[in-house]
């Protein structure tokens, strides 16, 4: 049922009569003319009836249109009427979105639960092929991407660890276990990632994220506008007008400098595709098949880059600054 709201002041002035309505008296009996069944209803003491449900606690004197039995009711109600479906299916929508959440979230905790087990167990193959699962529900998680490397570092497939630790790094570049393990299987991978051979600059480049380069630029950027308009603004001469301007050359000397490392990370994850050798001894070749002649090979861990996957899907053309390029077999590689 719905409720009038009580004790409003001068009510009958607040829904003005108007032709086709009738008063509600005490004790009066009214046909309602908008229900179906044509019974008559008495209106008790104060209340009114509409169409075919109640309306209760109406204060006597209160207007309803005599066409389809409508009180005078406030504007909440007006519109909740014919809303309240709408609400209802949005209340169950939610409802069985939230159990589908949480359904979820306890599943991925009993596999969570399991590959921690297995690790213990030093069943590290198992561990690895249930990371392997709960990656493909949340593959930018870098603590999955981390613990499924050390999974294959325990196993002894270093290409496989170190393929999941660049990954991870990727997500979490301030993360020192990361940094440590890959420095263990392979000392000099700083060098195969880097964008430059600068080492102060490949230290600050990869310091940041992707998108926190991104947004570092983006908030350097909107100050050097908003300081440098405040300064245009403000008389010359005096020191506010000096500050903005010393604190926009600031932002303008910072968005210089992340823009670029922002389109670098752009370019080498979303442009760029490159790939890691799972295998020791992965051969590269001169044509894409098993019989082609065998160009160098290359061992567990070497980053190359893909420059096309599309055209042989099975043999992918790989290249690399001071070898070459080729063709390898595309299970002998993963992509980044």
């Amino acid at each position: 049922m719905t409720t009038i709201l009580q004790s409003i002041p001068d009510f009958h002035e607040f829904v003005q009569p108007r032709q086709g309505r009738k008063k509600v008296a005490q004790g009066a009996a009214e046909r309602n003319p908008g229900c179906r069944s044509r019974q008559s209803y008495r209106a008790p003491a104060g209340a009114a009836e509409t169409e075919c449900f109640r309306i209760s606690a109406a204060p006597a004197g209160a207007w309803y249109e005599e066409n389809n039995s409508s009180p005078g009711l406030a504007p909440w109600a007006t519109f909740y009427r014919p809303c309240r479906g709408l609400v209802f299916n949005l209340l169950a929508m939610a409802f069985f979105i939230g159990l589908a959440v949480c359904s979820r979230a306890a599943s991925d905790s009993e596999q969570l639960e399991r590959a921690k087990t297995a690790f213990t167990n030093q069943n590290y193959k198992l561990a690895a092929q249930v990371y392997e699962k709960l990656i493909e529900q949340a593959p930018h998680d870098p603590r999955l991407l981390y613990n499924q490397g050390t999974a294959y570092a325990y196993m002894g497939e270093r290409g496989l660890a170190q393929w999941r630790y660049l990954q991870a790094l990727r997500y979490a570049p301030r993360d020192s276990n990361i940094r440590q393990n890959l420095a263990a299987l392979d000392p000099d991978y700083r060098s195969q990632i880097a964008l430059t051979p600068l080492l102060p600059v490949e230290l600050v480049y990869g310091y940041f994220t992707g998108n926190e380069w991104a947004g570092l630029a983006g908030s350097a950027t909107f100050i050097a506008l908003a300081l440098g308009t405040l300064a245009l603004w403000r008389p010359r001469g005096t020191r506010l007008r000096l500050a903005a301007r010393k604190l926009a050359v600031t932002a303008v000397v910072l968005a210089a400098i992340a823009w670029p490392f922002a389109m670098g990370h752009y370019y080498q994850e979303n442009i760029s595709t490159r790939g890691v050798t799972v295998v020791d001894d992965a051969s590269i070749r001169s044509g894409p098949s098993e019989t082609s002649r065998e160009t160098w090979k290359l061992k567990a861990g070497v980053v190359v880059d893909i420059t096309d996957d599309k055209t042989h899907p099975d043999w992918p053309f790989v290249s690399m600054a001071n070898r070459g390029s080729g063709f390898i077999n595309r299970n002998q590689i993963r992509k980044l």
